[in-house]
């Protein structure tokens, strides 16, 4: 990949569909288990810059690109939905491994039956970590947990059960990129938000980076101190919560899990794992779709003390999305900024002590395109 693809795929729309179509075949948060509870329970979304949709069946969760093997009608026409997978342009219907099965009046229109014409559904690589649902287009070799490296098993058990997880979205009109270096980068808190990150003009200092890569991704535990991705583990294994005030995972593709500061309501200590696809829509348009899971006070499970605390539930997500939101929304002023200005982004930016993982992601970006098939 040369550096100028890499440049211009923030600006550029041919040079933004070549990126995606490679990043396409690297490991991609998707979406959400609990999203699919009932058999052909369907979602849709994007992936490599294309239509595609995840169903659950007997067998599990399966993907596809969201087009007829026919005429390439779009399968799933809605963001979600329940039923079998029926062609409204034909009416051909696949089976659970994305074969066409049932094709009307078959022999008589293309001289065959189904089997014989052998048409199927372009299928996905599929995985999941906990209620993560991770997809990629055919075409590399390693697993997902190979992908994820450390961060599996806490991923795993950090967000293993997202069923009654709060939600909200907000729309950026910056590249993707952009909008994940920002997130990769904690020099800029003092300066863009200066009511919650930067107070009084506070620049992080040395001591408080602790910076930790998992394969192609990273990760930032505030404080040298803070442990380690090892630690992290044990704590969710204990079923008690992680001392440290603040931790974040960041996958190469976009996404983003972290373990909130806590908060405290009625003499007791809260926080949230929050979760967030970073989507990208267009050379300059993204979207990030993002998930609260509430954590108990101190790991504690259903019981006495949390039924009275429960009622106040509503309130206590209703404070952390509105100062998670501002925070974003604070960001994104300097992403649309940034994208404003994207064909004049120099090719030798100078990285601090605090944006060295945006060195990383550069490095893991720059790596995952080159090893990727070039785009048909």
């Amino acid at each position: 990949m040369s550096t100028e693809l890499h440049l211009r795929a923030l600006f550029d729309p041919d040079a933004f569909a070549e990126e995606q179509r490679r990043l396409g075949q690297v490991w991609t948060l998707v979406g959400y288990a609990s999203d699919l509870p009932r058999e052909n329970d369907w979602f849709r979304t994007s992936l490599g810059g294309r239509s595609i949709f995840i169903q659950r069946f007997t067998e599990g969760l399966h993907g596809f690109e969201n087009r007829c093997a026919h005429r390439s009608y779009p399968l799933r026409t809605a963001e979600h939905g329940h039923g079998p997978i029926l062609c409204g342009f034909h009416h051909w219907r696949y089976d659970p491994g994305g074969i066409a099965t049932v094709i009307p009046n078959c022999r008589d229109a293309f001289g065959v039956s189904p089997p014989e014409l052998g048409r199927s559904l372009v299928r996905l690589d599929v995985a999941c970590c906990g209620d993560l649902i991770f997809a990629r287009f055919p075409g590399m070799p390693d697993s997902l947990e190979a992908f994820l490296g450390d961060a599996f098993d806490v991923l795993a058990l950090a967000c293993g059960d997202m069923r009654d997880a709060g939600r909200a979205s907000l729309a950026c009109k910056a590249n993707w990129r952009l909008v994940h270096w920002i997130n990769l980068d904690e020099y800029h808190l003092a300066a863009v938000h200066p009511g919650s990150f930067g107070v009084k003009g506070r620049y992080l200092p040395a001591s408080a980076l602790n910076y930790v890569r998992c394969g192609p991704n990273s990760a930032y535990f505030l404080g040298v101190r803070s442990g380690s991705m090892k630690d992290w583990l044990a704590f969710l294994h204990a079923g008690s919560l992680d001392p440290v005030g603040y931790r974040i995972i960041n996958l190469l593709t976009g996404g983003l899990v972290l373990l909130t500061p806590p908060v405290r309501f009625l003499g007791q200590s809260f926080r949230y794992i929050v979760t967030i696809r970073n989507v990208p829509q267009a050379v300059d348009r993204s979207a990030l779709d993002i998930r609260f899971i509430r954590l108990w006070p101190n790991g504690a499970k259903p019981g006495a003390v949390t039924a009275v605390l429960r009622p106040f539930e509503p309130l206590r997500l209703g404070m952390t999305r509105w100062r998670l939101l501002q925070i974003l929304r604070e960001d994104r002023i300097i992403c649309e900024a940034l994208q404003a200005a994207a064909h004049q982004i120099a090719p030798d930016p100078i990285y601090g002590a605090s944006e060295i993982r945006v060195a990383w992601f550069n490095e893991a970006y720059t790596e995952a395109m080159r090893a990727a098939s070039p785009p048909p």
